[in-house]
């Protein structure tokens, strides 16, 4: 997949799920867990760079 279209399902998902007003809080909450930052590169192009399945899989662990 293209950053872009990452970017994009992430944006989605974000809305979907109670962050329609305030996107920022969503990309920080990611941040947090996968980088343990409240800031980041771009996630589309993180997870086009490291792979679905293993930014699938660093989530998963980070949570547990």
């Amino acid at each position: 997949m293209k950053p872009e279209d990452i970017q994009t399902m992430i944006y989605s998902t974000g809305k979907e799920n109670g962050y329609t007003e305030n996107l920022r809080d969503w990309f920080k909450l990611i941040y947090e867990v996968v980088f343990g930052d409240e800031n980041g590169p771009r996630m589309g192009f993180f997870i086009s760079f490291f792979g679905v399945k293993e930014t699938k899989d660093l989530i998963l662990n980070k949570i547990k």
